[in-house]
């Protein structure tokens, strides 16, 4: 009997504090943001998911540069794998990059934002495979073949990408 009424006050204690914690943080949002709330709790779960699919092929990517590079370390020297190992951070950097910024929002209210986020996305990816080469060619005076077999096996992983990933 005392260990029921200690729990049933406790309980009581416990929801009247959660319920006035809950109750507290809705009053602070604005009206818009209330009735948004439940919407922008599922748009941030779809960005993530898009984000989370987007780095996993970036990853998958780097996997397979990275091995490629090493190859080219073992058969031929340190300066093709260091040209190659360019070529794999200018493959991975740069989809990194525009998966970050292309993902940063979702939903069908934030349309513009969306396509915004994408086009600058791809521009700071264009941008920084240009600045990428740039350094590759100036300062590390890397070998071509290497440089671009591993630039190119990158791409074609992106653009095999379907092939390997089910969408859920």
């Amino acid at each position: 009997m005392i260990s029921s009424t200690l729990r049933e006050n406790f309980e009581k204690v416990y929801f009247r504090k959660l319920f006035a914690r809950v109750a507290r943080n809705f009053h602070t949002r604005s009206p818009k943001q209330k009735e948004n709330y439940g919407e922008d709790r599922l748009i941030d779960n779809l960005a993530r998911r898009g984000r989370r699919s987007a780095y996993k092929l970036i990853m998958l990517q780097a996997a397979v540069t990275g091995l490629a590079s090493t190859v080219f370390f073992v058969m031929q020297g340190v300066n093709s794998g260091l040209s190659a190992l360019a070529g794999a951070v200018i493959a991975v950097i740069p989809n990194f990059v525009f998966a970050t910024l292309a993902f940063s929002h979702m939903g069908a209210s934030a349309t513009a934002k969306v396509l915004k986020s994408f086009y600058w996305g791809e521009a700071v990816k264009l941008l920084l495979t240009i600045v990428l080469f740039s350094i590759a060619f100036i300062y590390l005076k890397a070998a071509f073949m290497p440089l671009f077999v591993c630039y190119v096996l990158g791409l074609i992983v992106h653009w095999t990408a379907p092939l390997y990933f089910k969408q859920s």
